[in-house]
């Protein structure tokens, strides 16, 4: 687990896109500095104007891209504290509001609970380019749902490919022991639109909130509240 997170932080910096750049300015200021102070040549001597000029350049040109790279942060930190509100809220509607004692209520309670929290841990993979059911914090949540997309893959998108050939999507009428087996090596990237587990969440969501509307489970404003939680 450990390994997996220090990986997936050092995937997301743009060290991986920038290191030729930065070892190829490290080996030419090397070599000038190497050639002014070993082999005597002088004349590779900047002003030090120039570097105060640079330098007031570099400042601004960092001091923008850092603010705007912390926007950035700061929207994406807002919706997803916004998002685990709305869970919490519905999660708390549902296992309240919803009326039943019955066992079988219960576990729709808790099944329809899974699903919020699991709506959650999806986002995270899928905004990770992670496309997978099978991801540990994942499965013991929606393990017991029908795959709609078939397959998913953890590789990025960046590395996917898509194939004509190939159907995106496959229900599981449609699932044939022999068309099973032919599908079991393949991955996301043999698809044209990867897979997206957290609107397929979503659709359970929604579905089970109207049955609880259609059959008068809850009251009014407790079905609106919990409508309100799923709206983006």
């Amino acid at each position: 687990m450990m390994i997996k997170c220090w990986w997936f932080r050092f995937r997301g910096t743009v060290i991986i896109n920038i290191w030729w750049q930065v070892a190829m300015v490290t080996l030419y200021t090397s070599a000038i500095v190497t050639l002014n102070r070993i082999a005597g040549w002088e004349w590779l001597q900047f002003p030090m104007s120039l570097i105060q000029i640079i330098g007031v350049v570099v400042g601004l040109l960092l001091a923008f891209r850092t603010n705007s790279a912390y926007d950035r942060y700061w929207e994406g930190r807002k919706l997803w504290s916004t998002m685990t509100v709305q869970v919490r809220s519905l999660t708390r509607s549902i296992w309240i509001g919803v009326k039943g004692r019955e066992s079988k209520d219960l576990v729709e309670k808790k099944s329809a609970i899974n699903l919020a929290v699991a709506f959650v841990t999806a986002t995270k993979h899928y905004l990770r380019e992670e496309y997978d059911y099978d991801s540990e914090d994942l499965v013991s949540l929606i393990g017991h749902l029908p795959r709609l997309s078939t397959p998913s893959s953890t590789l990025p998108l960046d590395a996917q490919t898509s194939n004509e050939n190939v159907t995106a999507l496959v229900t599981q009428s449609e699932m044939t022991p022999a068309r099973k087996k032919s599908l079991e090596k393949l991955m996301a990237y043999d698809f044209p639109v990867p897979t997206n587990i957290p609107i397929e969440l979503s659709h359970y969501l929604l579905a089970y909130i109207s049955y609880i509307q259609d059959n008068k489970l809850a009251e009014g404003f407790i079905v609106s509240s919990m409508s309100n939680c799923t709206q983006p």
